[in-house]
């Protein structure tokens, strides 16, 4: 037991005999044990801040284009071929009108009499279109005394920076007390303002067209000339005189002729001007009344409202 006892202290003091010997470095971790060493960056200056003197001023940097795509640089090329687009100005101007007229008694005798009309116009800087229409019925002790329609179309075109025009006409005609049912008539030749000015307005016109009755005893087709006159006068800002005269002469017989007349005076009745009272009258003249009487003559008084 004493001797057991002995080897084994024996064997402890190598143990500790060679641990003293090995090298320190032997003990210490590696590299890979050690923590990861942290290296501290130094402050970040701030960048200086350019100023500028009272004579000086801070321009940015250029920005640089980029190139543009071929369908951009395509649509650049046709832009500055065809250069700016044109402006439409639009100057037409349109007035229209409906005019209403009645007039009646009852008693010891019996009549009525209506007047139903409608115009319209269409104005811009090179042309001029007109339409009218009117038709009148009459009746007194049951008796029909008047039933009678006209209609007229007018196109005129002026020419350019002068006071001619050229024009064309159109008019049907119905009268039920005359030896024809209905006359058509078409014109055209030349026109020239013979008075322009802000009161005054006379015009002229000549030219040459044919006219046709239909349901009468002569239905052929005549060769007609056309000379006529047409003013306006303004009185003040309400009131307004008209005056028109055309003259149809027959060209294979110059002692045959008719001649329409108009004389109209119109009153505005309110400021805007949509409602007038107007007043006046139609003569229509046939040196070939075939039976009938020559000479016609309507006058009315009629409310007129413009829109």
């Amino acid at each position: 037991m004493p001797r057991a006892i002995a080897i084994a202290m024996c064997a402890m003091l190598g143990i500790c005999a060679v641990a003293a010997r090995a090298p320190a470095h032997s003990l210490s971790p590696t590299p890979s044990e050690r923590s990861p060493r942290v290296e501290r960056l130094p402050p970040i200056e701030p960048l200086p801040t350019p100023t500028a003197t009272a004579n000086q001023t801070v321009e940015a940097p250029p920005v640089e284009e980029l190139p543009k795509s071929e369908p951009d640089a395509v649509l650049d090329s046709l832009s500055t071929d065809m250069g700016e687009p044109p402006i439409i100005e639009l100057d037409v101007c349109w007035e229209r009108s409906l005019e209403l007229g009645l007039n009646g008694s009852s008693g010891n005798s019996e009549s009525f009499d209506g007047r139903f009309g409608a115009n319209a116009k269409r104005t811009t800087k090179k042309h001029k279109f007109t339409f009218a229409m009117t038709y009148a019925k009459g009746t007194a002790n049951s008796a029909e005394t008047q039933n009678e329609a006209l209609a007229e179309t007018r196109s005129e075109w002026t020419f350019a920076e002068t006071r001619w025009s050229y024009f064309a006409s159109g008019t049907l005609e119905y009268d039920e007390f005359r030896a024809f049912d209905v006359r058509l008539a078409a014109n055209n030749g030349l026109g020239y303002a013979i008075v322009q000015c802000e009161q005054w307005t006379l015009d002229g016109k000549l030219g040459a067209g044919v006219s046709h009755e239909i349901g009468g005893p002569d239905e052929s087709y005549v060769p007609e000339a056309l000379a006529a006159l047409a003013g306006e006068h303004t009185l003040g800002q309400r009131q307004e005189i008209s005056v028109s005269v055309e003259y149809y002469p027959d060209l294979t017989d110059l002692n045959e002729f008719r001649v329409n007349s108009i004389a109209k005076w119109e009153l505005s009745m309110d400021e805007a001007g949509k409602l007038s009272l107007e007043m006046g009258a139609i003569d229509r003249y046939d040196s070939t009344p075939h039976g009938a009487k020559r000479n016609d003559l309507d006058y009315f008084a009629l409310l007129i409202w413009k829109f």
